[in-house]
């Protein structure tokens, strides 16, 4: 069964890393595929009057014709190709930008050169492709530092077929800003290639990025008041099977949430086998958007994944042979909004990382209450999360509630038999029956973690 290569393939997990890494070679490959639609983009260049080549070595305007070869800027139906060896341009700074339309721009960022720009109330237009090459997974490439509010309304693909890119969005404020939080709106499209990273990078607490000649960007402190500043997605962006989409003010789990991803549109993440595919949200995600995560022919559901870390506050996030992985939802993060369906033929997991651990039976503030409803829970899916170890033999008793459609988790230990307590309660949407749930654990390292798993044997739920 599941449930026994499940647990047999998790001795001793010791975090996270390990725990994704034992959840890569644990689940059972099925034969049918996931029912899912899936959209590939393609930008398509209007047709160029010119090519404007942003001239080496030059700091200063992107409007302005002096920075570029032959004195003239990009106008209507030309290309502009910034490359690497040209690092620094600007849109402006000023709350007064400039609205690009009717122009295809294209960034090369060269090993060890990447490209820097400054945007400031700026506007591509519908009909304006940003094409991102260089960089990649640990590599340096382009990087776009966007100063107040900014509207992406065209065409981004980072990456393609041929060559991996990185495109690092730097959102902030200036440091003054008491009055409202500054945001970068993507209205259009953007596509990830495999092997290519998107990295939104927020400002928190006043910090921005800064570039270092011969080395990484770093965070300093700038001048005025602490603020910061969110990315909202209105439109379409396409994590291709390979590529990354991270929205962190560091790296991935630092628990920083003074900014959001509001996502009201779809963010659609696609796997295939041998491919790792993925999306880290280390902020706050919020909107009424739908993120959907299909891991495609993926022989392990965790090559596609999704983890966040911050306050949920909406989503539908629909994922099938693909995987949800849920950080710290006690403590600094709360789940107040959205949803998590479980689509296809079963092969898809939750899995829950509490901060604090569920380590006291009987106490009442260890109950992991997961707060958002889980639709679509079947056969070969499976419900984890992370405990502290316990000391003693525990048993676990899952008792389904049909009228409340709430899965309660009881436990008792060895140590103290004479009680029971609540261990955690998941809102499963379906119908069910009494004896359709099976728990279990594995366990941990050096007596500090175990691994509880929540499987059913129910082949379709229906709606309740």
């Amino acid at each position: 069964m599941l449930s026994t290569a499940f647990n047999a393939a998790f001795p001793n997990p010791s975090g996270r890393a390990k725990t994704l890494r034992t959840l890569r070679s644990t689940l059972l490959p099925l034969g049918p595929l996931c029912a899912a639609a899936l959209i590939g983009l393609a930008g398509v260049n209007p047709a160029a009057a010119s090519t404007s080549v942003w001239k080496a070595g030059t700091n200063g305007s992107y409007t302005a014709g002096a920075n570029w070869v032959g004195g003239v800027a990009p106008g209507p139906g030309d290309t502009a190709l910034i490359t690497g060896s040209s690092p620094w341009f600007t849109d402006s700074e000023a709350t007064n930008g400039d609205t690009i339309a009717q122009q295809a721009l294209d960034f090369e960022a060269g090993p060890g050169s990447p490209i820097v720009g400054i945007l400031g109330q700026t506007t591509f237009a519908a009909d304006t492709i940003l094409n991102c090459a260089g960089g990649g997974l640990d590599q340096q490439g382009t990087w776009l530092k966007a100063y107040h509010n900014n509207a992406l309304n065209g065409t981004i693909n980072v990456g393609s077929a041929s060559a991996t890119a990185r495109l690092t969005l730097n959102v902030l404020d200036d440091g003054w800003n008491l009055y409202y939080t500054p945001t970068t709106q993507n209205n259009g499209t953007i596509t990830i290639a495999g092997g290519s990273v998107l990295h939104i990078y927020p400002s928190a607490g006043g910090y921005t990025l800064v570039y270092q000649p011969g080395g990484p960007p770093v965070p300093v402190l700038l001048s005025g008041d602490p603020g910061w500043a969110d990315f909202t997605n209105n439109g379409l962006i396409t994590v291709t099977p390979g590529g990354t989409l991270v929205h962190s003010w560091e790296t991935a789990g630092s628990g920083r949430y003074q900014s959001a991803l509001i996502n009201n549109g779809v963010i659609r993440v696609q796997g295939a086998e041998g491919q790792r595919t993925r999306v880290e949200v280390d902020a706050n995600l919020s909107g009424t958007g739908t993120i959907v995560l299909d891991g495609g022919d993926a022989v392990q559901p965790s090559e596609t994944t999704l983890s966040f870390s911050g306050n949920l506050r909406g989503q539908d996030i629909q994922a099938c042979n693909a995987g949800v992985e849920v950080v710290s939802p006690l403590d600094e993060a709360q789940l107040t909004g959205g949803r998590i369906t479980f689509f296809g033929q079963g092969r898809s997991y939750l899995l829950v990382f509490p901060a604090s651990g569920v380590d006291q039976p009987g106490d009442p503030s260890t109950v992991l209450p997961f707060g958002l409803p889980i639709k679509g829970f079947r056969a070969g899916d499976v419900i984890a999360f992370m405990r502290a170890y316990p000391y003693g033999t525990e048993t676990y008793t899952p008792v389904w509630d049909q009228a409340n459609q709430q899965l309660t988790i009881w436990v008792t230990n060895s140590l103290h038999p004479e009680r029971s307590a609540r261990l955690a309660v998941f809102t499963l949407e379906g119908t069910y029956g009494p004896d359709d749930f099976q728990v279990s654990y594995s366990d941990g390292t050096s007596g500090r973690t175990a691994q509880v798993d929540l499987i059913t044997t129910n082949q379709s739920p229906r709606e309740p």
